[in-house]
């Protein structure tokens, strides 16, 4: 008797855990797709764009070279009162914390190791300015909290693999790569899920992992996948829907085909068509997208009051100071779109007097620039 009682309880909690993982799991008409906002770049223009035209403010903040911290790439930057955070893109990832006016190396956010506070690998970070936290995604499996100075707080293993992070409102919200899981998982501040969307077997054998799916936006985290041309906003309640929509016109590779194509398929459906939607930004004056037509980049600029979207190709876009203009990838909490120059860009900022006094040498960190409208 007593062993079909337990038969009873067990079954009855896993169809509980059935019900719950059910609930959480959205499907793409639980999406509200009615009010998102077009990105008209079905036509390019023929003439040349100077980035001054469109941002005529713009200021450059040097990143001081120590031995503590030298950043080989920039993977991701945020801010928090008066401080820069800025994960190095190479080796381990470090994540370290400047002065977000003069640049100034402060701290740095735990350490490679296996010790208390120290990780193998960094994934990503964020940043809940409400707590004073910043979280740390560690071997895609770990999140360790520190203090905005960098004291170490605590570690806590997480119940799947992630690759992304980023948090709004206690609200922890996961970028998943794994193929039986969703791509979108948003979780309550105890890891427990909330909702989930997008699952990866829709890719079949063509999942592509993007450069910053998640940036924060004006009321949660716009997310971003793979070939889909819709910006989501996901929000703490774990609730999603469309806030743009990039209009490529004809010629778009369709995402929802995906499943059906082999990987040589969608190499050529690019080579030919238009769509990876490589880079979206959204800043305070205009929101900033680098997408591929016949695996040619464009920029496409959208001004957020007039509502209007320009397209460029990449070689038609000018930077007067920097030669080659910078990708945009970074919003401030501003609302600046801000761009990174290496390398030769920072010798011609040095030359042009625009770093103040800060030295120049080929080792010197990278430059965070600035743009804004007004």
């Amino acid at each position: 008797m007593r062993t079909k009682k337990y038969k009873i309880v067990i079954l009855s909690l896993l169809c509980l855990n059935l019900i719950f993982t059910q609930s959480c799991t959205k499907s793409a008409s639980e999406i509200d797709n009615t009010n998102a906002i077009t990105l008209d770049c079905t036509k390019a223009e023929s003439d040349t764009l100077r980035l001054s035209r469109l941002f005529p403010l713009r200021f450059f903040l040097p990143l001081e070279t120590t031995e503590r911290a030298l950043v080989g790439q920039v993977a991701k930057i945020a801010f928090a009162d008066s401080l820069l955070l800025v994960q190095d893109g190479q080796s381990t990832g470090n994540l370290y914390a400047f002065h977000r006016q003069t640049g100034r190396y402060l701290w740095q956010y735990g350490a490679p190791g296996h010790g208390r506070g120290e990780y193998t690998q960094l994934n990503d970070f964020a940043v809940n300015e409400a707590q004073g936290r910043v979280y740390l995604l560690a071997e895609r499996s770990r999140l360790l909290a520190y203090g905005l100075d960098g004291t170490y707080e605590e570690t806590r293993d997480l119940p799947f693999f992630a690759t992304n992070l980023e948090c709004s409102g206690g609200t922890f919200f996961f970028v998943c790569d794994e193929r039986p899981s969703h791509n979108l998982r948003i979780t309550d501040r105890e890891l427990k899920t909330v909702a989930e969307y997008f699952p990866n077997e829709a890719y079949g054998d063509n999942y592509v992992r993007i450069l910053h799916p998640l940036q924060k936006g004006d009321h949660g985290v716009l997310y971003r996948r793979y070939l889909d041309n819709r910006i989501y906003e996901a929000r703490p309640d774990g609730s999603l829907s469309a806030a743009y929509e990039v209009d490529l016109g004809d010629g778009t590779v369709d995402a929802d085909r995906l499943e059906q194509l082999s990987k040589a398929e969608r190499k050529a459906d690019l080579a030919e068509g238009k769509g990876h939607v490589k880079y979206f930004t959204e800043g305070s004056d205009y929101c900033f997208c680098v997408y591929f037509d016949q695996e040619r980049p464009q920029f496409a600029f959208h001004d957020r009051a007039g509502e209007q979207t320009r397209v460029y190709d990449f070689a038609l876009v000018q930077d007067s100071l920097l030669g080659e203009p910078p990708l945009l990838e970074f919003a401030d909490t501003q609302g600046n779109l801000v761009g990174v120059a290496y390398g030769s860009a920072v010798r011609r900022l040095f030359e042009a007097g625009q770093l103040g006094g800060a030295e120049y040498s080929e080792d010197s960190n990278p430059v965070l620039c600035f743009y804004r409208k007004k």
